[in-house]
């Protein structure tokens, strides 16, 4: 095989891969009081479907930041969606 060969299925193995990391979690949503002491009243568990995207181009300096994930429709990413970070 020769150089560009190898280094041409190295890109694609690195890039074209479709992300597979769907996990259900479990987290506790707090519910308080109304009143100005702002107690606990209460916990609900909520079940959610994180899942991993890859982000390959964002804007981090203007007004409005845009993030770019390769993720879409038919991963069942829909407009408007939350992003969790980390790190």
């Amino acid at each position: 095989m020769t150089e560009n060969a190898r280094l041409h299925n190295l890109l694609r193995s690195s890039f074209d891969s479709v992300l597979t990391g769907n996990e259900i979690r479990t987290d506790t949503i707090r519910q308080y009081s109304n009143d100005t002491l702002r107690r606990v009243t209460g916990t609900e568990l909520r079940r959610y479907l994180y899942r991993e995207a890859k982000v390959i181009n964002n804007s981090m300096n203007r007004a409005v930041n845009y993030i770019t994930i390769r993720r879409g429709r038919l991963q069942g990413i829909r407009p408007n969606m939350g992003v969790v970070g980390h790190g």
